[in-house]
């Protein structure tokens, strides 16, 4: 299903009174710590953390609120779109390293984000712990 018709009935004015009680004003920026539930405040968090990171994660995305309110509405739906989007919006990495899992490896080479900057791959390789896993306990 489109992200659109998902979409069809949010308003943000009207959900970001009903999260944080706070009446809207004109061209306000809604933070993470406005919000009264602490769930949905963590919720906020993980999804900033998680989906769209950046330097500060305390101000609110337009994306967050909507993947915020496809949760509490219990409509299926899926974040690649809006993290494409995102990540097409942070400029390129000039001269970092980059530490993350191959598949964000994966996403920002495909974006071109990453055309002037160092890649670190990790040769290790990793462990799966499945059902046949048995710690040792070191005394």
């Amino acid at each position: 299903m489109n992200i659109a018709d998902i979409l069809r009935d949010f308003n943000k004015d009207d959900f970001c009174e009903s999260i944080t009680a706070k009446k809207p004003e004109r061209k306000q920026k809604y933070t993470t710590k406005e919000v009264h539930h602490p769930t949905l405040r963590f919720m906020l968090k993980w999804l900033a953390f998680t989906f769209f990171p950046r330097e500060e994660l305390n101000t609110i995305r337009q994306d967050e609120l909507h993947l915020l309110y496809i949760m509490i509405k219990k409509r299926k739906s899926s974040a690649v779109k809006l993290m494409l989007s995102y990540w097409k919006t942070v400029p390129p990495m000039r001269k970092c390293s980059i530490l993350f899992t191959s598949w964000i490896t994966h996403l920002a080479m495909s974006l071109d984000s990453l055309s002037k900057a160092t890649l670190t791959f990790i040769p290790d390789a990793r462990r799966v712990i499945g059902y046949d896993f048995s710690f040792v306990l070191i005394k």
